[in-house]
């Protein structure tokens, strides 16, 4: 990916200024990671759907880079009710006392809001 990038943006981007994120899937394509465990489903590794993959992340990078303009990070926390549960309450109750106290609720129910703003509003 970093090789990908340097064909348009020279050194702009690198291994320590790229961060990817991201949660799992129940309904992404297989066989993509370099680990067997996560090919096994799918029996094995297939280089068209990492391509893919990267290739998409790559442009992704490319479009937002092309896309930079002046404006305004906001940011704000607060808790969400009735909006999140607990899937296992039983399994949450045989954690140890002292741990359950650490928290009101026995889910996260903060969420914290990233907004970005152009100038524009």
């Amino acid at each position: 990916m970093v090789q990908a990038l340097k064909r348009d943006f020279a050194d702009l981007y690198n291994d320590k200024n790229i961060m990817l994120s991201a949660t799992h899937t129940h309904s992404g394509p297989g066989g993509y990671a370099y680990e067997t465990l996560f090919n096994f489903t799918v029996k094995g590794f297939y280089k068209d759907n990492y391509d893919t993959i990267v290739n998409g992340i790559v442009e992704s990078i490319k479009r937002a880079h092309n896309n930079l303009e002046p404006g305004d990070i906001l940011i704000n926390e607060g808790t969400l009710s009735n909006s999140s549960f607990n899937r296992s309450k039983e399994a949450y109750k045989k954690n140890p006392l002292s741990e359950r106290q650490k928290y009101k609720f026995d889910t996260d129910k903060s969420m914290t809001l990233l907004k970005l703003i152009n100038a524009e509003g």
